[in-house]
């Protein structure tokens, strides 16, 4: 699929996210973050990444609340002058600053855990389907910080965290994408193979 393509299905699936109004976006949020910390998964874990919302995105911070109340250790993503992304262990007020995107990130960026030591990612994306493809804003940024894990490596589960009108009957794949574990919706919470 052409660069050009992928631009088109991004605008239409931003275009669909957008037409849910705030509330409506905080309400689903919430019943996402409900469905995701009745899983195994979630229960089991003790060091979960997150990001920062951004424009129409579904919120993360309801889940992120969780995991605090829990006692559970949340990280968020940097930027990295390679591109790719390292987590940053951030706790509610931790001072913020954003980065060359404009996205806040946390502003000591000291608390670095490796990808081995994360039990679950949440990922935003644009796009998902029913095979785990996800179409991110397309800086393959976490793709990058996946391409260079060895196979035998413990990696984290990828969780991608969208509302349901986000899945696509089937999305571009290329060799270097990552693709998610599992994905979280208002409504679902589907494992994939």
């Amino acid at each position: 699929m052409s660069t050009t393509e992928k631009a088109a299905l991004r605008q239409h699936f931003r275009h669909l996210r957008q037409q849910l109004n705030v509330e409506t976006r905080m309400v689903y949020a919430k019943q996402a973050t409900q469905l995701l910390i009745k899983q195994d998964c979630f229960r089991e874990s003790q060091h979960i990444a997150c990001y920062l919302s951004v424009k129409s995105e579904m919120d993360v911070m309801p889940l992120m609340e969780i995991i605090w109340q829990n006692n559970k250790k949340c990280y968020l993503p940097v930027l990295s002058h390679q591109n790719d992304l390292g987590f940053v262990h951030y706790e509610n007020h931790d001072d913020l600053i954003p980065n060359q995107f404009g996205i806040m990130e946390p502003k000591f960026k000291d608390q670095k855990i490796s990808l081995e030591k994360l039990d679950i990612i949440i990922m935003p994306l644009i796009a998902f389907d029913q095979k785990g493809h996800r179409l991110g804003a397309g800086g393959g940024y976490y793709d990058k910080t996946f391409a260079n894990v060895a196979k035998d490596q413990r990696q984290p589960l990828r969780i991608g965290w969208a509302f349901s009108i986000q899945q696509a009957e089937q999305l571009p794949h290329d060799v270097w994408d990552v693709d998610l574990h599992a994905l979280v919706t208002e409504n679902k919470f589907l494992i994939f193979k």
